[in-house]
């Protein structure tokens, strides 16, 4: 993912990361702030893809819309083309500036015309996106036993456990940091979740 240093802080200010890094307690190595920040907001976006493209209800929303937007766009398209033979009043009141609303509409159907990857099912279209990005599970276990595991032992060096404070409750290193993370890009997810979903590659 390449996404230069200044832009990664806009989307995952100090202060966050700051919080995230806090999360995991001592530790023996010292992660590579800018590396990490790019690396987590890897893992966000793929989870992104996943839990929208990479679901069959999400994908068959997005068509229904597309093909509602181009019939109502062609529809505008015949009226525009019909004004501009008869007295040309929509291009009479338009400014110089933005273009006439006219080529816009005609490349905009145009250019949903050639979305290739939205035509088919919704279901096959959603295990091709799961398959590009090799998800396994949902895309909360995903995040939460595949990306995230995998950026904590890169950055941290250790590997995601489960353990658990004396009262019962989840703790641990790796639950903390995927707690943190989680909370700060506003995915709601419990630490018992977290917990089940790395157990399910674990045992």
């Amino acid at each position: 993912m390449d996404i230069d240093a200044d832009r990664a802080k806009l989307w995952l200010d100090d202060l966050t990361l700051d919080r995230i890094i806090s999360a995991v307690g001592e530790t023996l190595t010292k992660p590579n702030r800018d590396v990490l920040r790019r690396d987590l907001l890897f893992c966000i976006g793929r989870y992104s893809i996943a839990s929208g493209p990479g679901r069959s209800g999400f994908v068959s929303r997005q068509i229904s819309r597309l093909n509602s937007i181009q019939k109502h766009a062609k529809k505008l398209v015949d009226l525009l083309k019909a004004d501009d033979a008869d007295v040309g009043i929509i291009r009479g009141v338009w400014p110089e500036c933005p273009a006439h609303i006219l080529p816009q509409m005609v490349i905009l159907v145009e250019n949903i015309d050639k979305m290739t990857g939205m035509q088919g099912k919704p279901s096959d279209i959603a295990e091709r996106t799961n398959a590009r990005l090799g998800t396994s599970g949902s895309a909360l276990q995903w995040l939460t036993n595949t990306l995230l595991p995998t950026v904590y032992f890169e950055h941290f060096g250790r590997e995601a456990g489960i353990s658990r404070n004396l009262d019962g409750t989840l703790g641990g290193p790796y639950i903390r940091f995927a707690h943190q993370v989680l909370a700060e890009a506003g995915i709601e997810c419990s630490d018992e979740t977290v917990a089940s979903a790395l157990h399910m590659v674990k045992s």
